[in-house]
C-alpha cells in the first residue's frame, strides 16, 4: 500500500536530496554515516508503509470484533511512533555530529579573549553606524581585513553581522555579506577549513532531516485521518 500522504513523499524526496548533497560536499559526510542515515530514513518510511497496510488490513479480518480492531490499531500506532522516535533520535545524533565537526573544522585555531571581542564590537558598531546602507558591505570587508585579529574573528566567525543588520533593519545585508564573506574566507582559513566552510550549508541542510522525519510522520497520520497533536513537534520532540 502506498503512503497515504503526498506531502510525506515530498518530505522523503527532500531528505534524499540533503543526504546526497552532504555526500558530495567539499568536506563530505563519511560513507558509513551516510549509509546509516540513509538506512534510518528508508526504515522510517517503510514503517509508515507497514503501518498503512496493517491499519487497513486488520479491518478485513472477520474474526475480530470492532473492539479488537480498535485495540490492534492503537497498538500499531504505538509501535509506529516508537520505531519512528528511535530512528529519528539516532539520525539526529549522526547529522548533528557532522554539523558540529564541520563547524569546528572551519574555526581558527584560537579565539580572541572576550575583552578584545568586546572592543571589536564597539569599534565595528561605531564605524558601521556612520555608514550608509549601500556601503555597509564594503565597510564590513574593510573591517574584516583590517589586520586586527579580534575584528576579523568578530566579522567572519561570529553571527554579529546578522544581529547588527537586524538591529538596523537592513534585511538584504546578510545575503549580500554572505557572498563577500565567502570571497574573504580563503585569506583566513586553511584548505581544510575552507572545505568545511563550503560544506556548511550542506551540513545545516542535513541537520534538518530529523525535523523533516517528524513532520512527515505528523502529515502521514493527519492525512490518514488518525488523531494527531496540534504540532508535529509534540509527536516526536526535537
Amino acid at each position: 500500500m502506498a503512503l497515504a500522504s503526498r506531502t510525506t513523499v515530498s518530505h522523503q524526496g527532500m531528505v534524499d536530496r540533503a543526504i546526497e548533497r552532504a555526500r558530495n560536499a567539499p568536506r563530505p559526510l563519511t560513507s558509513g554515516t551516510a549509509q546509516r542515515v540513509q538506512r534510518n530514513v528508508e526504515r522510517f518510511f517503510e514503517a509508515m508503509n507497514l503501518h498503512a497496510d496493517r491499519h487497513a488490513g486488520v479491518a478485513t479480518d472477520e474474526r475480530l470484533s470492532p473492539k479488537a480492531i480498535a485495540e490492534d490499531r492503537q497498538r500499531f500506532r504505538r509501535e509506529l511512533e516508537q520505531e519512528a522516535a528511535g530512528l529519528t533520535s539516532d539520525t539526529r545524533a549522526r547529522v548533528d555530529g557532522y554539523l558540529s565537526a564541520t563547524q569546528e573544522a572551519m574555526q581558527p585555531e584560537s579565539t580572541p579573549p572576550e575583552d578584545r571581542l568586546s572592543n571589536a564590537r564597539a569599534d565595528a558598531k561605531m564605524v558601521l553606524d556612520g555608514t550608509t546602507g549601500d556601503k555597509l558591505d564594503q565597510a564590513l570587508a574593510d573591517l574584516a581585513t583590517s589586520g586586527d585579529a579580534a575584528m576579523t574573528h568578530l566579522i567572519l566567525f561570529t553571527p554579529w553581522v546578522e544581529y547588527y543588520a537586524r538591529g538596523r533593519r537592513e534585511a538584504n545585508l546578510p545575503l549580500v555579506w554572505a557572498t563577500s564573506r565567502e570571497r574573504l574566507m580563503p585569506e583566513v582559513l586553511s584548505e581544510d577549513g575552507m572545505r568545511a566552510f563550503q560544506s556548511l550549508d550542506a551540513a545545516r541542510d542535513l541537520a534538518e532531516i530529523p525535523g523533516r522525519m517528524r513532520d512527515a510522520l505528523w502529515f502521514y497520520l493527519k492525512d490518514s485521518g488518525l488523531p494527531v497533536t496540534e504540532r508535529a513537534h509534540d509527536l516526536i520532540p526535537a
